[in-house]
């Protein structure tokens, strides 16, 4: 495999959820976030996992089933 796997598969879930703001490893901690905010601010969602592949599920099951 060429190039960072990391950062491959934080363009890809960017570029498929882009009502989210998703990060790899913040504060070098070994996490996944992802961060949706509405656009009144009143509303915010926050999801943790693991891995980038646990958080790509996650994102496509809440943006599925949104309520």
């Amino acid at each position: 495999m060429t190039g960072d796997p990391v950062a491959s598969l934080l363009d890809q879930l960017r570029a498929e959820h882009p009502g989210w703001r998703i990060d790899a490893h913040p504060l070098g901690l070994g996490l996944w976030t992802a961060e949706h905010r509405s656009e009144d601010g009143r509303s915010v969602h926050y999801v943790v996992c693991h891995t980038g592949a646990e958080l790509a599920a996650r994102l496509e099951v809440i943006e599925r089933h949104p309520d």
